[in-house]
């Protein structure tokens, strides 16, 4: 099922790796009060970022607050926040497919080797679904401009997404062996997608690799995600 995020607000961090290899839906475990303290203070530090809170001292009071007090403050603050933004004409919805897109990567890959086409197909989707994402979060909390994004997204080279608009939006390198499994992967699915009917050998094996990679791939994006975006220890 896809998602839904404001525009200019961070990505909805990673939920937790093991948590999006199953199918399975579970009711989240309650948080007690530092816990839940602890991810106020993450949530602020997010909205100053993003530009929903110019000043601390606009920040939710939370010392002393309990856990159910603190989502009482949380829930009235981003109402007040959302309704004034959509006010202004600043708050505006996207759908975010990559969770669906993991998630069926992911569930072709248990198929393999019949369906790890389609599976590296699901993934090499997902990973310039997230590198656009991480982008324009990125140069929406530096000002750039709707227009300036767009171009960025449609005439910079996955490559150079990848590396030097990374290090021009002044986030960290992403780790050269995973680009370059991330670069391999994109290749095998534009030569899928854009067949061209050309004689290859037996390269199951080689397919193979490039799902374990994608996997890795997949892993480390998401904890690149929560570390440098969701702000997560």
């Amino acid at each position: 099922m896809e998602s839904t995020r404001a525009l200019g607000v961070a990505l909805p961090c990673p939920r937790d790796e093991d948590d999006l290899m199953t199918e399975q839906s579970t009711t989240p475990p309650k948080l007690n009060d530092k816990a839940m303290r602890r991810a106020a203070d993450q949530l602020v530090r997010l909205s100053e970022r993003a530009g929903n809170l110019s000043k601390r001292s606009e920040a939710p009071k939370l010392r002393g607050k309990s856990a159910e007090e603190i989502s009482k403050v949380f829930e009235k603050h981003y109402s007040e926040t959302a309704a004034s933004r959509r006010r202004a004409g600043l708050f505006q919805h996207v759908i975010d497919h990559r969770t669906s897109l993991l998630k069926e990567a992911r569930s072709q890959a248990r198929q393999a080797p019949h369906r790890d086409n389609f599976a590296l197909l699901f993934y090499a989707t997902y990973f310039e679904h997230w590198i656009n994402g991480i982008i324009w979060t990125a140069a929406k909390w530096r000002g750039v401009t709707d227009k300036e994004i767009t171009s960025i997204l449609r005439e910079a080279p996955l490559r150079g997404k990848l590396t030097w608009v990374v290090r021009l939006l002044n986030l960290p390198r992403l780790k050269p062996s995973h680009v370059n499994k991330l670069l391999d992967l994109a290749e095998h699915r534009n030569a899928y997608v854009h067949y061209k009917w050309c004689p290859i050998e037996n390269d199951s094996k080689k397919a193979g690799n490039l799902l374990r990679d994608a996997e890795a791939v997949a892993r480390y994006l998401m904890r690149f995600e929560n570390r440098v975006v969701c702000l997560a220890e």
